[in-house]
């Protein structure tokens, strides 16, 4: 199959957690390979020669109203799609155990509440301070960016309004993630036969959506929200990063739900 442009021998990762860990996508010459991991040190230190390894969970975290995330922004530009973006804990609240002590927690330090998808994801988001806190040599590193934003970006600044879930936008995404790799359907065919995986479709979607990301990135050119990102009391860096996409194909369609 031939790709959407020149496709480098960069090895990009993309990240994406799931019930029970995180799901890792590896592209590299367009080809693609997934694989599951309990938790995120483990794949990281797997994957410590990456290129670029971006993971769709918040990095740099609010400690005050001062520290801006660019959660705002970003919804901004996901007109259609705001819903997608969650709303980040302090980093007191991702380390409260209890859920309404975290809500109350977020309250007093930023003035809002926790929403249920937000207390949701606080575990994963601990776990990945925890490792960046541990591990400074990854702060900066690995990088956050967010699948619908980037799956916007490939659609020509358009975004997938339809679910995932759904067969139209499952299929709309696969169109444009087949457009940058080479194995994309066998590699999904031999996935979707193993046992409990048809269940983390979405999630190894949006980890492939990550991987591309990177590795159109690295060919052409890092961008991010916002341009000049603050960084958290921590060092790290508050922004979405996402890559310059120039080349547009026609999309093809094939359903596998």
């Amino acid at each position: 199959m031939e790709l959407a442009g020149k496709i480098e021998s960069y090895k990009c990762v993309g990240i994406d957690g799931t019930k029970g860990g995180w799901i890792a996508a590896c592209i590299q010459s367009g080809v693609i390979s997934v694989q599951m991991f309990e938790n995120i040190e483990a794949l990281c230190l797997t994957y410590y020669d990456a290129d670029s390894i971006i993971i769709d969970i918040p990095i740099g975290l609010p400690e005050n109203n001062a520290d801006i995330r660019p959660d705002k922004e970003l919804r901004k530009r996901l007109k259609g799609k705001a819903s997608s973006v969650f709303s980040t804990p302090c980093r007191k609240a991702i380390y409260e155990k209890d859920k309404q002590a975290a809500r109350d927690i977020n309250s007093k330090v930023l003035g809002k509440s926790l929403s249920e998808q937000s207390l949701a994801i606080c575990m994963k988001i601990k776990e990945v301070d925890d490792f960046l806190q541990k591990r400074k040599t990854w702060k900066n590193k690995l990088l956050e960016s967010h699948p619908e934003f980037v799956f916007m970006t490939l659609n020509g600044g358009t975004p997938i309004y339809e679910s995932k879930k759904t067969k139209k936008g499952f299929n709309a995404r696969l169109s444009l993630l087949r457009q940058h790799t080479q194995n994309i359907d066998m590699l999904l065919e031999d996935i979707f036969r193993q046992p409990g995986m048809k269940k983390r479709f979405d999630d190894i979607i949006d980890a492939i959506c990550l991987a591309v990301a990177g590795n159109l990135g690295k060919t052409n050119k890092f961008l991010s929200i916002p341009d000049n990102p603050m960084k958290d009391s921590t060092g790290l860096k508050m922004q979405i990063v996402y890559a310059e996409v120039t080349i547009k194909c026609q999309k093809e369609i094939n359903i596998y739900r």
